[in-house]
């Protein structure tokens, strides 16, 4: 008899609770070191890129204005991506949307090594910032 009441009482779990009183472990750990790793590295790409502008503009031979629009559109790479992945994941689904962005992400990576070759528009310079430029795309809307 005091199997079917306990069968029949509805319990409920207050789960911010349990979360709130349970402690960090180590798979949440490596979660979050894993994570700022990431956004670490790729801070360090940003940042490279104008740190080493005025050098790349000397070896290149042109002018720096003329890398301004390269780091902008980098830029906005990241901030077109950014904006777009999240209403178009709400929509489609987190993993579809994620999927398509690895592939955009790992085809334009591999247009950067083809910048120079059979794929050039203008000097190979040109075509692998724009390769560049679209795989940020890819990458900003991993996130």
């Amino acid at each position: 008899m005091a199997s079917q009441e306990y069968a029949t009482q509805k319990t409920s779990i207050d789960a911010q609770a349990l979360i709130n009183d349970a402690p960090i472990s180590k798979y949440q750990w490596l979660i979050a070191i894993v994570c700022f790793l990431i956004v670490f590295v790729d801070g360090i790409d940003t940042a490279a890129m104008g740190f080493i502008a005025p050098a790349l503009a000397q070896d290149w031979g042109i002018d720096r204005s003329q890398l301004g629009p390269v780091m902008s559109a980098a830029l906005g790479g990241m901030i077109i991506g950014a904006l777009v992945s999240g209403p178009t994941a709400d929509r489609f689904g987190r993993k579809i949307v994620l999927s398509v962005s690895m592939l955009i992400f790992g085809g334009f990576t591999f247009g950067t090594r083809l910048g120079d070759r059979s794929l050039s528009i203008g000097s190979s310079h040109e075509c692998g910032f724009r390769w560049h430029d679209y795989w940020r795309f890819g990458v900003w809307s991993n996130r």
